[in-house]
């Protein structure tokens, strides 16, 4: 029994560097490069409740990227138009909209975009054109 403890205690003694070295070889410290400046951008989208009862997690199910716009005024008609073929759109209200206006979610559920409530929505078609490539 003692022979057996002392081979695995090698084995696990010469394993462990070995694993630190995969393991800072696959770690970055670079993180992503991910458009704005927003908090949420990076992040899980917020599993925000709309006005009609769907939730993102709905939305996310066509496995499709998400636009969605909570305060945005009407500066989303035009590019809601442009993209509703490529990405979800959905203009509506939320139970609480976390003071975000309006957010991009990448199918995966990743904030790729985010502007606060009446905030910029300039940044938003180069991260369209970045996440779901260009319009046809």
């Amino acid at each position: 029994m003692k022979l057996v403890a002392i081979v695995l205690l090698g084995w696990i003694t010469q394993a462990l560097p070995a694993q630190r070295r995969a393991i800072r070889a696959v770690r970055t410290d670079t993180p992503p490069v991910l458009d704005g400046s927003h908090p949420r951008v990076g992040r899980s989208a917020p599993d925000v409740q709309l006005a009609d009862d769907r939730r993102m997690g709905e939305l996310l199910r066509a496995g499709q990227g998400v636009l969605l716009g909570l305060d945005t005024g009407d500066s989303l008609g035009p590019i809601i138009e442009r993209w509703q073929r490529s990405v979800t759109c959905v203009m509506s209200t939320a139970r609480d909209t976390l003071g975000l206006g309006a957010v991009l979610v990448r199918p995966d559920g990743i904030v790729a975009w985010a502007c606060d409530a009446g905030g910029d929505t300039s940044g938003l078609e180069p991260s369209l054109e970045r996440w779901f490539g260009s319009l046809r």
